[in-house]
């Protein structure tokens, strides 16, 4: 059997200590780039292969230590009023679940706010720099297409959700298109049958048009007996999604909480004269029968996505980035009829 080269091996040829060679096999930013390429030719050209055993039994100690203080995760906050980022319940749920799986691995969690008096994205890199911050967590923007023009060539970045459009980065979000299938689901198992859908173009289009494509993909679905209508409404207009539910003779409304009470406030008993399905359940709203995007989880997600990919060397904008989707939960709450 061929013996296995080491990782001291290739430095006793590369003539460096064995830690700079077990860096730079993982692409690490600390390693000068000549030092970084001439280990792994030497690494490559005696054949050197990672140990699988090895490798799996590293992990396992790590998750059996206790975690210490490993370094900084930062939260960059990129929205006008600092504080309208987490008075959005989703959102506040993406944090904290961020701020706890940080916790868990050793890690803090800050944030930083783009919009701060002096801010600009060099003196945040300068920052990140000094502070050895290399993990950093976007949330969802304040608007769609976002751009946030930023070095990242030493940061491992993710991104939440899909607003952000540069730089483009590995994302983790809800699976909108199953959870609107998985609505439409459970509705139709209820024996709803004529579905209203009041959904903003904007807040779709936030997500990749998935909550309508979610809807086109369900009609195929077999046994899928329901119809959905797009309903018109706008936000402190509550007699246009009152119309709508006459005109169409809708039997449930599937929106958000802003509707819920427009439909209450017009005098719809809910559920017995008008069913009510949410899309995004939150602690205001526990109580509705719908879908939960388990957002605590994605905050989670986003984490420990950052962090595998600080361990794996890989910083700056990825060539082809990929999309984590999280799948949500069925509340059966109290808005529909059982």
């Amino acid at each position: 059997m061929k013996k296995r080269v080491t990782i001291r091996e290739i430095a006793e040829v590369a003539g460096v200590h064995f830690t700079t060679v077990g860096l730079a096999l993982k692409g690490n930013p600390k390693v000068k780039a000549e030092t970084r390429d001439k280990v792994q030719k030497i690494a490559e050209k005696m054949g050197y292969q990672p140990d699988p055993m090895l490798s799996a039994l590293s992990s396992y100690r790590r998750s059996n230590q206790r975690r210490s203080y490993q370094s900084t995760i930062a939260w960059l906050n990129n929205w006008p009023k600092r504080h309208d980022l987490l008075e959005n319940p989703e959102f506040y749920e993406y944090f904290q679940g961020a701020r706890i799986r940080a916790q868990e691995l050793g890690y803090t969690l800050d944030e930083f706010w783009l919009h701060e008096k002096g801010m600009t994205t060099s003196r945040l890199c300068h920052i990140f720099h000094s502070r050895n911050i290399q993990c950093l967590i976007i949330p969802p923007q304040p608007v769609s297409l976002s751009n946030i023009e930023m070095d990242l060539s030493k940061i491992s970045a993710v991104s939440i959700g899909y607003s952000l459009e540069s730089p483009a980065l590995n994302v983790v979000t809800n699976h909108h298109l199953r959870s609107m299938r998985l609505m439409l689901h459970e509705l139709n198992r209820l024996g709803y049958r004529n579905i209203g859908c009041a959904i903003s173009k904007d807040w779709d289009f936030k997500v990749g048009n998935t909550w309508r494509g979610g809807i086109e993909a369900a009609k195929h679905d077999p046994g899928m007996k329901l119809k959905v209508k797009m309903l018109d409404h706008a936000h402190n207009a509550p007699e246009i999604i009152t119309r709508e539910v006459k005109k169409f003779k809708v039997e449930v409304v599937i929106s958000h909480l802003e509707v819920y009470e427009q439909l209450r406030a017009c005098g719809f008993r809910i559920p017995q004269d008008l069913g009510f399905a949410n899309l995004a359940i939150d602690f205001r709203s526990k109580y509705h029968s719908g879908i939960y995007q388990n957002s605590i989880d994605i905050g989670r997600k986003s984490v420990e996505v950052a962090v595998s990919m600080y361990q794996r060397g890989e910083f700056g904008e990825p060539e082809s980035p990929f999309h984590l989707l999280v799948d949500s939960s069925w509340n059966p709450g109290t808005t529909l009829q059982y």
